[in-house]
């Protein structure tokens, strides 16, 4: 089965590989993305992973990100949801990130220090989880009502088990547990994947 790949229990996973930019070098789009990671490149640039709406985990280029408002500023933050302006370039390997727009901002995060540690956790471990290129089904919408949920009054202990539970539930493993703990979801994770949260 081409582009998917077996899950712990042996049925595929729901999953699309997707060369995104690769070999397109008119290729132009505008893609909503959470920031994954982001590594110093030289002096004023970035190099930038993004978990996108449709072109699932890349990474790409922006040039004078950390002078320049329109390509970054301070808007690369992990809890805010941004639409970035892609471009392909000839002579570079990864898309440059030509624009960047705000589209929500979960602020109330940021202000309690339990809600932003475990949001943290979180994309530190989808981006060792998600492969480069890999679209999961309904992803993208997980982490976006997750946000939504932490960033309101509910309780963050109860939105972490359900963003973990339903986000292990889509890379293709099943709890024979009804109510799985926070520990036990790690030590879960460390098993089948190496890593936990």
């Amino acid at each position: 089965m081409q582009g998917a790949r077996k899950d712990a229990t042996g049925a595929y996973m729901e999953i699309r590989e997707d060369r995104g930019f690769a070999g397109n070098p008119l290729m132009q789009t505008l893609e909503k993305v959470f920031l994954l990671k982001k590594v110093h490149y030289q002096d004023a640039h970035l190099i930038l992973t993004f978990l996108g709406e449709n072109l699932g985990r890349f990474s790409a280029l922006a040039y004078q990100a950390k002078v320049s408002q329109k390509r970054g500023g301070g808007l690369l933050d992990y809890t805010n949801l941004l639409e970035i302006e892609l471009s392909a370039q000839p002579k570079s390997r990864l898309p440059v990130v030509q624009n960047i727009q705000l589209q929500a901002s979960f602020a109330y995060i940021r202000q309690d220090y339990e809600r932003l540690e475990k949001t943290l956790l979180w994309f530190n471990f989808l981006n060792k989880a998600i492969q480069e290129s890999q679209v999961i089904r309904g992803l993208f919408e997980n982490i976006q009502s997750a946000l939504a949920r932490m960033n309101s009054p509910e309780e963050p202990t109860h939105v972490d088990l359900d963003f973990k539970k339903k986000l292990l539930t889509q890379l293709g493993y099943h709890f024979e547990w009804k109510y799985p703990d926070s520990k036990a979801i790690n030590k879960f994770a460390q098993h089948h994947l190496g890593f936990g949260f």
